[in-house]
């Protein structure tokens, strides 16, 4: 059903129908939905429904309610039924109606031994504050001993451990996975050596010809769409090759003047590398030389053998992260006596695949025999797991009520495939064609 056909109206009437046709009592209709706003929504409304629906079958009229009209006129024992509806409303404050963390709480809560679940864990609300301890953990143990080099390279994509905190929170959630996992270090302390030495030699040729190499450029036949026109300067104005070959004099000296753990090197390396000058050197003319091009053509090249390792580093780490931030923060919260509302889930799912979970799930059927989850649109595969598990049975009834046009919207929790998966598994598919706003 989409938005405004009536959703909540129809749980309403469900949830009467089950009291009256079920004679089921309200602590054993289980309603979840999202949010504690949205549980309060639909405390109120059933409710109030019940309330109008005593009163129909009590002989009020019901003019803006064709459902309960044609409830109380065809109903075969409408004393009966006025009888459940009260009883219905006086035990209304045992109704079972929650959020869907709520429901697993309560769960484990009442079936402490069954679930392995202490009895004065406190519920925590907000993990970040924990998260962003691990995360910060992580970047002190793992990456601030990386190589100075690699931290540059880095830099873009690990920057600080705030960016790696999006990340962290991805691994927290109840249906996360990775593939491929990159298991070992990528980055060679062979090629991080060669690099270095590469680039030591570079300095030491550029200080003794970097005025040859000025020379060797101004007068070089190179291709000007490249290094500039070979054009002088008219006026006295400096000529277009002067001016690319003082950004690249001047681009060295502040390469060898800085930090040496700079990388990737500056695009001078490249440019004044022998390759890269016989390529733009004029057709049938010859290329510049000079020991210095040499050198840069061989650090260029040791630059490259070196991003794909930094690159598969940047992967290694992350999937590291991956794997650590679940541990430890669950770690954290156990010797804090903390649980999160995603552990609630994940607790009463593991004891549902355990040997003890036919115990645990013959105890929740025995108390609930009827569930209805709303916004089942945005419910997880764990979600799912959990509650056909428990109510997918003949004796029981679990309805799934929500809109598959949201179940697309995975940015706000939703899966698509749990929703297939779910329509397709159903007994049974009703739709409300009619928008009512």
């Amino acid at each position: 059903a989409a938005a405004g056909t009536g959703k909540t109206f129809t749980i309403e009437g469900l949830y009467i129908r089950l009291v009256l046709e079920k004679q089921l009592p309200v602590e054993q209709i289980l309603v979840v939905t999202f949010t504690r706003a949205a549980t309060a929504e639909l405390r109120d409304r059933i409710y109030q429904r019940l309330a109008r629906a005593r009163d129909a079958f009590a002989g009020a009229p019901a003019e803006d309610d064709h459902f309960l009209q044609h409830l109380a006129a065809g109903h075969p024992s409408p004393t009966q039924a006025g009888c459940l509806l009260r009883q219905a409303l006086m035990d209304f404050d045992r109704a079972a109606i929650y959020t869907i963390h709520g429901f697993c709480q309560r769960v484990l809560y009442e079936n402490a031994f069954e679930t392995a679940s202490a009895f004065n864990a406190e519920l925590l609300r907000d993990q970040e504050p924990i998260l962003v301890e691990v995360v910060e953990d992580f970047w002190r143990r793992w990456i601030c001993d990386q190589a100075p080099e690699f931290l540059q390279f880095a830099k873009s994509t690990l920057g600080a451990p705030e960016h790696l905190l999006e990340l962290a929170r991805k691994a927290t959630a109840v249906d996360f996975a990775v593939t491929p996992r990159r298991g070992e270090p990528s980055l060679q302390t062979e090629t991080l050596d060669a690099f270095r030495r590469r680039r030591a030699e570079l300095a030491d040729r550029w200080s003794a010809g970097r005025n040859d190499v000025r020379r060797i450029l101004m007068n070089a036949p190179l291709n000007g769409s490249r290094y500039g026109t070979l054009k002088p300067g008219e006026g006295g104005r400096i000529s277009s090759r002067e001016r690319i070959v003082r950004g690249l004099v001047e681009a060295m000296d502040a390469y060898f003047a800085c930090d040496s753990s700079m990388f990737p090197p500056v695009a001078a390396v490249t440019k004044l590398s022998s390759t890269n000058l016989a390529r733009g050197t004029l057709s049938r003319r010859p290329a510049p030389s000079h020991p210095v091009f040499d050198a840069c053509e061989v650090l260029h090249q040791a630059a490259l053998a070196l991003v794909p390792e930094m690159t598969g580093q940047v992967h290694h780490l992350k999937s590291h992260l991956l794997d650590v931030v679940p541990v430890e923060l669950e770690r954290r919260k156990s010797e804090k006596g903390l649980v999160s509302f995603d552990d609630l889930l994940r607790r009463l799912a593991r004891t549902l695949e355990t040997g003890r979970g036919d115990e645990l799930a013959g105890a929740v059927r025995r108390r609930y025999q009827a569930a209805l989850v709303d916004e089942f649109q945005d419910t997880d595969d764990l979600q799912y797991a959990v509650f056909s598990r428990l109510f997918s049975s003949p004796q029981h009834l679990l309805f799934m009520i929500g809109d598959p046009k949201q179940a697309i919207y995975g940015f706000r929790g939703a899966d698509i495939f749990s929703y297939l998966r779910a329509a397709q598994a159903a007994d049974a598919r009703f739709t409300l064609i009619r928008n009512w706003r």
